[in-house]
């Protein structure tokens, strides 16, 4: 997973900014990755432009495009949440005396 890593490569004044805005680098990920769940299950464009509220914000802060931080954050929540999926499926299998 790679979302938390793409703060390595901001410079110090955009993620002192960052901190100003979402308390923390950590926090912010959070909020993202609670969004990507939300959007998951519902489905709902509100929550998906609450993203887009972000990256423009993210922009606003210094960074030429907000998805530079957004998108590898949704890929770990797919990541996760893909994962979780596949081993319900196995789980399911199993049970079944498929595997």
């Amino acid at each position: 997973m790679k979302g938390l890593a793409v703060f390595d490569h901001l410079s110090q004044d955009v993620k002192n900014k960052i901190i100003t805005e979402y308390g923390s680098l950590k926090e912010l990920y959070a909020r993202i990755i609670s969004l990507e769940q939300q959007f998951y299950i519902s489905k709902n464009n509100m929550v998906k432009n609450a993203i887009y509220d972000i990256e423009d914000k993210l922009q606003e802060l210094g960074l030429p495009d907000g998805t530079i931080i957004t998108i590898p954050i949704e890929e770990d929540f797919n990541e996760i949440a893909v994962g979780g999926e596949i081993e319900k499926l196995n789980q399911h299998l199993r049970s079944n005396g498929i595997m």
